[in-house]
């Protein structure tokens, strides 16, 4: 048995230690760390210092989020605290040590630099959080009671990667070798044609960024045309069948989009050697051979126009607009005009699309 009286003893003296005639809230021993605390509206503080992470998508901007409703604040020195006299260092006089509940803007007003966690207890899983004074880092390390294979409560907690779930399951494993062999040879024919490429897409790309600067992308392949086809019926129904004629580049997969392309009377690309690889048929489910193999055409299209100087605005050939989008992206009094990427929500909250959920559906960049 271990005789833990005296590290008791010493914990709380230490605190009861006063600190401007009161009882501190916590020891000296992490006071660089936790000085004071404070309160705050979850609400507020994602509207105050909005850097594009989603609430659950059942919660609304005014909503509440059960157990999650505030943002709990840790102060790192008396500088940053706003005001000493408001019982953030201390316990309160009264019957309950509460602490203070604080708008956004008063709570941080004398916080030069805050570092921002965003956590969830996964279906309210056993899980504890601890903040360590050290060299400063940006990531969160995961800690698991897992043995590689299952999680087992009964063993130490040991580091595992951010894509291991709580039942054990990896989302983020390294590719085989024979995708990654493949991976390579797409990236090879690429990087091999890729001058002869900018050439023939450069006064392709100039005409549809026009004043705006901004080019909207598709890929498509022939088993996927209904869908581009469709796009077009309905961009021409609501009155804007022009701009997307004049602003679309599509990037052919097989020869039979390019005709098509052709045939809507809009830019389109197609280079027989970068796209020798890329199935003709749809996808027939998520993830499979030819939906990856159509992520990457995707991936590479928009770093090709952006490498030009272009904003891009990409979307999937499964779309339509109700009205166009273009002018929502270009409004500099737009909240979010500040924002580098601006992404459809995935609405998935799983580990594998943390920590911004994005869909690449339909995206702004």
């Amino acid at each position: 048995a271990v005789d833990n009286s005296n590290e008791k003893e010493i914990k709380n003296k230490d605190s009861k230690k006063k600190d401007d005639g009161h009882d501190r809230r916590f020891p000296k021993t992490i006071s660089k760390i936790a000085y004071g605390s404070a309160l705050i509206s979850k609400n507020d503080f994602i509207q105050q210092f909005d850097y594009g992470i989603p609430k659950p998508p059942s919660k609304r901007e005014h909503e509440t989020d059960p157990g999650k409703d505030d943002v709990l604040l840790l102060y790192g020195s008396k500088k940053s605290l706003p005001d000493v006299s408001t019982g953030i260092v201390h316990t309160n006089d009264g019957p309950t040590p509460d602490i203070p509940h604080l708008t956004a803007t008063y709570a941080t007003k004398n916080c030069a630099v805050m570092n921002v966690i965003y956590t969830d207890t996964h279906g309210g899983e056993d899980q504890c959080m601890a903040i360590v004074g050290n060299y400063e880092s940006y990531h969160i390390q995961r800690w698991l009671r897992f043995d590689g294979t299952t999680v087992d409560k009964s063993i130490p907690l040991h580091a595992v990667g951010r894509g291991v779930q709580s039942n054990g399951q990896d989302k983020f494993e390294a590719p085989s070798d024979s995708y990654a062999l493949q991976n390579q040879a797409l990236l090879k024919t690429y990087f091999d044609r890729l001058e002869e490429t900018m050439a023939v897409l450069k006064p392709m790309a100039a005409s549809c960024a026009g004043d705006d600067n901004t080019v909207i992308v598709m890929v498509c392949n022939t088993g996927q045309s209904d869908l581009l086809i469709n796009f077009f019926c309905s961009a021409d129904a609501r009155g804007f069948g022009d701009v997307v004629r004049k602003k679309l580049l599509i990037f052919a997969t097989d020869e039979g989009v390019l005709e098509i392309a052709k045939g809507l009377g809009v830019n389109v690309f197609y280079d027989e050697k970068i796209f020798e690889k890329m199935p003709e048929e749809e996808a027939k489910r998520y993830g499979d051979r030819a939906f990856t193999q159509m992520m990457y055409a995707k991936i590479v299209t928009v770093q090709l126009i952006n490498r030009m100087g272009y904003d891009v605005l990409f979307q999937d050939v499964d779309l339509v607009w109700y009205k166009n989008p273009l002018p929502f992206f270009h409004d500099k009094e737009n909240p979010s005009h500040n924002f580098d990427i601006l992404f459809q929500d995935d609405g998935a909250r799983s580990l594998r699309y943390a920590p911004y959920s994005a869909n690449t559906g339909f995206y702004y960049v």
